[in-house]
């Protein structure tokens, strides 16, 4: 569960919450958790700012981001360099 969504959406709103539930996948209690959620941090106002957010420097990567870039690639095998 991403913290983040939980964080920002009405948890009483949440149809995938509901959905999760009636499923199987979650417990009622973890749900309840969820809505209940506050962040101790600042959150986006939406998924869309934060996915704009996200991806902002996807084109030029930081030297911070080329590092972590570069580490994942030496740990994971099945990761390619592409144009």
């Amino acid at each position: 569960m991403c913290a983040g969504w939980a964080g920002c959406h009405d948890g009483d709103e949440l149809l995938a919450l509901r959905l999760a539930v009636f499923s199987g996948q979650i417990s009622p209690e973890t749900a309840q958790s969820v809505v209940n959620y506050r962040s101790p941090v600042p959150l986006f106002d939406s998924g869309a700012e934060a996915a704009i957010h996200g991806v902002r420097d996807i084109d030029i990567p930081d030297s911070a981001a080329l590092r972590a870039i570069e580490k994942i690639r030496r740990v994971r095998g099945d990761i390619s360099e592409t144009a």
